[in-house]
């Protein structure tokens, strides 16, 4: 989220860490919930990466990637989207509708549809087969960015910077949130599990819905980091962000840190996936760990990223995991 909010020239300002309410811990309740997974968090993993041949990005940056109709989508930097049946030969969308200065900064699929979201001008657009693509006349975010969307209860849910956050149905019609502005200053991840949509941003800001409509404060002081990902799977929660930081959530209300994550310090978790009875997570400086249970983890001991790899989506689908780059890398693993 960090590298989201230099590229766009903005700042965290506006709010501070005393505005978080709902769910909040005393220091030594932080300390003492942390969960121990031991050493072997730390173990090389046997999970296999391949890198794809095909660069439809180019150079440019992925941002998100979303599974759905029997095919991946990509999505990125200067506009650039690209579609693959398998994971491992793509090809480039013509018109995202987003234009060259327009970063795409997520995609969701559900409905039948994938509705994709802009870092400029509050951009939104929509396509049926991840091909051929509109944009959407009214988002409801005026000239805001759009960070995040999910798909969940027969609706799509967005949010992006000043805690904005609107829903739809069918993904071309939008109705903002009229209380989600608490929030603040934006919301960089959004998650549906366990009859809930799940919102994580700024700082460890977090908040809950069982419907896209009304939210709760779920802010706590267990989680004091920004947060760029949000997961659910194996009948839990899972989030990521700055300093290598994670934790889970059976309800997405109470939190435990994950003590020993296998990302370094200096690191930011920037996308978690769930597929084939396992978590993987994926970070700014190459790593990639997986975990059967969203607590214990493994770092993968090779992949073609790379050290300083800058990996930044990853996705499920068609029996593999699916993960992208800043620099326009592709690559793919069975998750065996």
């Amino acid at each position: 989220m960090l590298a989201i909010v230099l590229a766009l020239g903005m700042t965290a300002t506006g709010c501070s860490k005393s505005s978080k309410s709902g769910g909040s811990a005393s220091e030594g309740e932080a300390a003492n919930s942390k969960t121990d997974s031991g050493a072997a968090a730390k173990s090389g993993g046997s999970t296999t990466w391949t890198a794809v041949k095909d660069r439809p990005f180019g150079e440019n940056y992925i941002t998100s990637i979303a599974w759905g109709k029997d095919k991946f989508v990509a999505v990125g930097q200067s506009g650039k989207m690209a579609y693959s049946s398998d994971g491992v030969k793509w090809t480039a969308v013509s018109d995202s509708t987003f234009g060259r200065d327009g970063a795409v900064g997520g995609i969701a699929f559900g409905k039948d549809k994938f509705v994709a979201v802009g870092t400029v001008e509050g951009k939104m657009a929509y396509s049926s087969d991840g091909v051929k693509w509109t944009a959407v006349s009214d988002s409801t975010f005026g000239q805001g960015s759009i960070l995040a969307i999910a798909w969940g209860k027969d609706k799509f849910v967005a949010a992006g910077w000043d805690g904005k956050m609107a829903y739809s149905s069918d993904g071309v019609k939008w109705t903002a949130v009229s209380d989600s502005t608490f929030i603040c200053p934006y919301i960089s991840a959004i998650a549906w599990g366990n009859d809930k949509f799940v919102v994580g941003g700024w700082q460890g800001i977090m908040a809950y819905s069982s419907d896209g409509v009304k939210w709760t404060d779920a802010s706590t002081l267990l989680i004091d980091f920004d947060i760029s990902s949000i997961v659910f799977g194996k009948d839990k929660f899972v989030v990521g962000g700055e300093k290598g930081e994670m934790a889970y959530s059976s309800d997405g209300v109470k939190w435990t840190n994950v003590f020993d994550s296998p990302f370094d310090k200096n690191d930011v978790i920037r996308a978690i996936a769930w597929g084939n009875d396992k978590f993987v997570a994926v970070g700014w400086k190459g790593q990639i760990a997986y975990s059967s249970d969203g607590i214990t983890w493994k770092a993968v001991s090779d992949n073609p990223f790379g050290k300083d790899g800058g990996i930044s989506a990853i996705t499920y689908g068609k029996d593999k995991f699916v993960a992208g780059n800043r620099s326009g890398v592709i690559a793919y693993s069975t998750g065996k």
